[in-house]
């Protein structure tokens, strides 16, 4: 369940929830997988890394949750079960390896996404910057110019970028 939407994953499939999202399992009894979950704060380092996840709405998707077949399933294991042993392990520098290995799969589900056809939403990193500040911070009810200041940039720029990519 995700926002009160009710999704069914098979064999192979992926789901992307963004932060925020209220969601849970049910009947799950026999269910064999990984979760894996990180923040915003964890795995975007740059503008590159930013762009990376929300690319083809895999996190940015606004209430429109979807199951993702990947065929590449496979290399997704293979990175799960070592960010599952890095993690057990903590070896020196185990956090830089983590980092890459969800890069790849975050790549992977990309490029599930492209081969099926899906259309490509290539948000800018300023904007995606933009939307986590709000969500974020939308107990604050800041006005938009303290969003502007908050990202470094003016309240055109933001305007602009907003017009843009909505």
């Amino acid at each position: 369940m995700v926002d009160e939407t009710e999704l069914k994953l098979k064999e192979h499939e992926v789901l992307t929830i963004t932060s925020g999202q209220i969601h849970y399992l049910k009947n799950y009894r026999k269910a064999e997988g990984f979760i894996l979950e990180f923040t915003v704060d964890f795995f975007c380092k740059n503008d590159n890394d930013i762009e990376l996840i929300f690319h083809n709405g895999l996190f940015c998707h606004f209430d429109l949750n979807e199951v993702i077949p990947v065929p590449g399933h496979a290399i997704i294991q293979t990175q799960l079960e070592y960010i599952q042993k890095e993690i057990k392990t903590q070896p020196y520098q185990y956090l830089i390896t983590v980092l890459a290995r969800i890069e790849l799969i975050l790549v992977e589900i990309n490029r599930a996404k492209v081969e099926r056809g899906d259309e490509i939403w290539k948000p800018g990193a300023l904007f995606l910057k933009f939307l986590e500040l709000g969500r974020s911070n939308f107990k604050h009810n800041y006005p938009l110019a303290q969003f502007a200041h908050m990202l470094g940039t003016t309240e055109a720029k933001r305007k602009e970028q907003a017009k843009l990519h909505t």
